[in-house]
């Protein structure tokens, strides 16, 4: 009596801990932004056009830039992507910009995810990495513009 007991108190935690698993999906792709003036013009802004497992557009803030070395910056970001009609992910980010020779800008950039609307409901963890290039980031607002790669996770309870 005492293991069917056991054996059906096993059997019901392993179905609980199961309906409670992350719906987790896989995502890649490519992102190109342009800078945008904002109606803070001292809040850097980028909006860009996203291909693959988050097709549709992509906006980004920078919420600090802090220097670590002559060449290099700690950088934090509030990103949001839509990707129809509804459906939002949200994320925030911590990247490293690297000033290279040449005048561009190399991107390693890691988004937590937030949450999101419609499709993305209930998104609430999950990590993209982000790496690419910027090109004439301190130019005037339109002039610059970053070409980059992502791939990561996105998780819904």
């Amino acid at each position: 009596m005492k293991r069917s007991f056991l054996l059906a108190l096993g059997a019901l935690l392993s179905l609980g801990g199961s309906a409670m698993a992350k719906d987790c999906v896989t995502v890649a792709g490519r992102v190109v932004e342009v800078t945008v003036a904002d109606e803070n013009p001292h809040v850097p802004r980028v909006v860009g056009t996203v291909a693959g497992g988050l097709q549709g557009v992509k906006t980004a803030i920078l919420t600090s830039l802090t220097p670590t070395s002559p060449n290099t910056f700690d950088v934090t970001t509030a990103d949001t992507f839509v990707t129809g009609p509804g459906d939002t992910l949200t994320a925030t980010g911590k990247a490293v910009f690297t000033f290279n020779q040449d005048g561009t800008v190399s991107d390693q950039l890691t988004l937590t995810v937030t949450g999101g609307t419609g499709k993305w409901a209930n998104a609430s963890s999950g990590t993209i990495e982000v790496t690419g290039t910027a090109f004439n980031l301190f130019a005037p607002p339109g002039n610059g513009y970053l070409v980059v790669q992502y791939k990561g996770t996105v998780c819904r309870d």
